[in-house]
């Protein structure tokens, strides 16, 4: 990661300067996480126009680590469609950073259950799983793939967000042996003890578990997704059901997950 071009940080001494050197004023808080809060923000010059901000604290050399990392892995995905984006520069202000997003109108995919029909759920679905691809191409994998980080514009186009648990695979290496990802969205291997897993497909399960969840509208903590495919109509339950196979060699990649959807809607192949 540090042979990775240096991002451009402001420092400011004051919080309000965090907002007055962007032309943006504070609105309220839209998330509070475990490690950090996720502020909405209002335009000074453009009349209704919001922003999302990521603010975390930086008390030690681990937080100062993982936002530098969460910087540069967004500015390494910034050529991404289907990637949330930087806006303007990170600051810094004493203990606490700040990264500036879009805001997504619609919120995350969770928000939008029993909204859309099966046919614009692939459509977000196919996005992803492209974006996500284009991701891995770049070796970043993401590590916590979950419907509250895939967020939808007005017209519902999906894109991917919070790199804090993003990592980037060193050249020459294809596993890893240790997985953050929150439960019920981890990968079985993930969990084998002395094991070690290609993160990847991990992001692949994730990804699958995440689909399973906003069409079946059960909890994956507590319900086991190749149980529940009943009530999702079987051509996508049957995506799924590859998707979702416990055997990390038998589960279906990105690349076979989009050639199966594109038979069942062709014309999603734009989103290629």
């Amino acid at each position: 990661m540090s042979s990775m071009e240096q991002i451009r940080v402001i420092q400011v001494h004051k919080e309000e300067d965090v907002f007055h050197c962007n032309r943006i004023h504070y609105s309220s808080v839209l998330h509070q996480g475990q490690r950090s809060k996720i502020l909405l923000a209002r335009s000074n010059i453009i009349p209704d126009k919001k922003f999302a901000i990521k603010q975390m604290p930086l008390l030690s050399d681990e937080d100062r680590d993982r936002f530098t990392r969460e910087l540069c892995l967004m500015k390494l995905a910034l050529d991404i469609r289907g990637v949330v984006n930087l806006l303007f520069y990170p600051v810094i202000c004493g203990p606490t950073g700040y990264i500036l997003m879009p805001f997504y109108e619609k919120r995350d995919l969770l928000s939008q259950r029993g909204k859309l029909t099966y046919y614009r759920w692939m459509k977000v679905f196919v996005r992803t799983a492209v974006s996500l691809q284009s991701l891995h191409k770049k070796r970043i994998y993401h590590q916590d793939l979950r419907p509250q980080n895939i967020l939808l514009t007005d017209s519902h186009v999906a894109f991917i967000s919070d790199f804090g648990a993003a990592s980037l695979l060193p050249e020459g290496c294809d596993q890893v042996d240790t997985w953050t990802a929150a439960p019920g969205f981890r990968g079985p291997e993930a969990d084998q003890e002395g094991g070690l897993f290609c993160p990847f497909q991990l992001d692949t399960y994730s990804l699958a578990v995440s689909m399973w969840q906003v069409l079946s509208s059960l909890c994956p903590v507590k319900n086991k997704p190749l149980d529940h495919l009943d009530n999702i109509p079987p051509q996508y339950a049957a995506l799924l059901r590859n998707l979702l196979v416990p055997e990390p060699d038998r589960r279906w990649t990105l690349d076979k997950f989009l050639t199966e959807a594109l038979e069942l809607h062709p014309d999603l192949s734009c989103l290629l």
